[in-house]
């Protein structure tokens, strides 16, 4: 018997006749005309149906069960659970009051007090011929969904708890839960119950403890408020750091109990004091950047009042201070340019202006041995190639507590293929607190870079131009930072903000960018050096500085007058 016949046979769907490919009878849709003949046709094979008469067809068997009526719609399935009857909680409840080894467990050993026992139901019985306290979970509707068991003895081998098969994934204590007020959640059960006897009573329970985030979440989150008080332990601050993700790091504050838990201030017989001490203490999870704007009416009384404050320290020319506008604290600076133009050499002129206006400055570069750059900010000092000792002397004694040097070269060189990311920022920090820098030049980022990272050069420039970012804000400081473009073609004669490595990265990170290109073109004009500014996002400002480069110094630059 074919599937169809079958069909129409279980259906009481009447008389049919096999007329070639098809199974014809009269159409069982009730609002059809056609009563007396067979205008109803199913294929053998496809299953394709249709009615001469009313029109209706379908593509198979199941879409002609539907529309008969003959499919049953289904309740949402949900996870199946167990429920204990109440009468089973009295019975375990009575054997709970004439076990007294486990009601001196409670008490004696736990610190509950009598009424703490009743409230929450506890319980007794054997299970696997095991002593155990039963603590029941209970649903909003009251019924016992679930069950599990303190092995108190914990005799050698028998695991310390374990829940009842088919138990319901349920906080306990939720059945009271008020999330009109501070929900306050703990690792284990015990710690809750502990809560309500010190008079925290909207309290509940992980269901399976740190590892028991899944499940329940939904059922609370709507909550204002959350206190969340977990074990004093590496798992249990974990385990209230992923919970408060879930929640929301807004709305939570984490409790850290003194002792390794909450139940532990019971067992030490210690005073609901010390309880309210430690949620008096609780810490925000997260600590929004916003404020009214009220705070900041003394800064810009301030800007208002002295506006050059904004504009920051002068660069040493007037030609750039007009379109950058100087040098302020706590911002990111990006210069670049072919290489050869000068990158390098700008940067510690711009140091020797800046100790000018008392600016504790440091270099830190690689690249260059440190008695070559005390040598080149010599020489821009003194506008000349340095070849008297006595000169570099002087310099030091001058600006000796101005200027500082990261001794890096001979250790972290690019050519030993070390990293100075996870160093560099360490080393600028302490000379901030140390020596109350407030420039400092890096020159340049591709040798701060990993090589042996696998994400690849876009994912350390990065990472790197984030750490320069919150360094300098952090520290109030401002940080130069030289990078080197792309590899250009031959043709190519000046650098754009395209063309820096990581440029994407740079050009949204970075505070302010600045080009540098010497005009090679010309021996009459071999020392006029173009100083583009590209971005500044203080002032919006852009445009070009023209500059003369000293070549008697090599180390130094003057306005050119227009």
């Amino acid at each position: 018997m074919s599937l169809i016949q079958e069909f129409l046979i279980k259906n009481n769907l009447g008389k049919f006749k096999i007329t070639g490919e098809e199974y014809e009878f009269r159409c069982p849709f009730s609002e059809c005309a056609s009563k007396e003949k067979p205008t109803f046709y199913i294929n053998r094979t496809s299953e394709v149906w249709i009615c001469h008469r009313c029109s209706k067809s379908g593509k198979n068997l199941k879409t002609l069960a539907y529309q008969l009526g003959f499919v049953e719609l289904k309740e949402p399935t949900k996870a199946p659970h167990i429920f204990i009857p109440i009468i089973q909680i009295e019975i375990y409840q009575k054997s709970l009051q004439e076990n007294k080894e486990a009601s001196t467990y409670l008490i004696n050993k736990r610190g509950l007090k009598q009424s703490t026992i009743i409230q929450f139901k506890l319980g007794y019985k054997l299970v696997d011929n095991q002593p155990a306290i039963v603590i029941p979970y209970f649903d909003k509707t009251k019924s016992c969904v679930g069950m599990k068991y303190d092995f108190f003895l914990r005799p050698a081998g028998v695991e310390k708890y374990r829940k009842e098969r088919g138990t319901k994934t349920e906080p306990l204590n939720s059945d009271k839960l008020n999330l009109e007020q501070p929900v306050i959640i703990t690792e284990g059960e015990y710690d809750a119950i502990s809560l309500w006897q010190y008079g925290y009573t909207n309290v509940i329970s992980m269901p399976n403890g740190a590892n028991g985030i899944s499940g329940w979440v939904e059922e609370i989150e709507s909550a204002k408020e959350f206190y969340l008080s977990f074990d004093n332990d590496e798992i249990g601050f974990e385990a209230a750091q992923k919970l408060a993700d879930i929640l929301g790091r807004s709305k939570c504050k984490q409790v850290f109990p003194r002792l390794k838990d909450i139940n532990e201030y019971l067992q030490h017989g210690l005073d609901k004091s010390h309880i309210d001490l430690i949620f008096k203490q609780a810490q925000p999870m997260f600590n929004a950047p916003v404020t009214n704007i009220g705070k900041y009416i003394d800064d810009a009384k301030d800007w208002i009042e002295n506006p050059n404050k904004a504009k920051g320290f002068s660069t040493g020319w007037k030609s750039i201070d007009y379109y950058l506008g100087g040098i302020r604290l706590g911002e990111v600076t990006v210069m670049s340019g072919i290489t050869s133009h000068g990158k390098s050499t700008f940067g510690l002129a711009l140091i020797n202006n800046l100790i000018q206006q008392d600016v504790n400055c440091l270099v830190i570069s690689p690249e260059m041995k440190e008695q070559a750059l005390l040598l080149d900010l010599a020489n821009g000092y003194f506008r000349k190639k340095v070849k008297d000792i006595k000169d570099v002397e002087e310099f030091v004694n001058l600006y000796n507590d101005k200027i500082y040097i990261a001794n890096v070269f001979d250790k972290w060189t690019i050519k030993k293929k070390d990293s100075l990311m996870q160093r560099v920022f360490d080393i600028i920090e302490y000379s901030v607190r140390n020596n109350n820098v407030r420039f400092v030049l890096l020159d340049h980022m591709r040798l701060f870079l990993s090589p042996k990272e696998q994400d690849g050069e876009r994912f350390e420039i990065d990472k790197f131009m984030e750490k320069c970012v919150h360094t300098a804000i952090k520290n109030n400081i401002h940080i130069w930072l030289i990078v080197q473009p792309k590899n250009l073609p031959a043709a190519q004669k000046k650098v754009t903000l395209h063309d820096l490595k990581g440029s994407s990265n740079i050009s949204q990170d970075t505070n302010n960018v600045v080009l540098i290109h010497r005009n090679t073109d010309s021996k009459k004009q071999e020392s006029l050096v173009e100083i583009d500014v590209v971005k500044n996002r203080e002032l919006g400002l852009c445009g070009t500085a023209i500059l003369d480069f000293n070549l008697a110094s090599s180390n130094n630059y003057d306005e050119v007058k227009r």
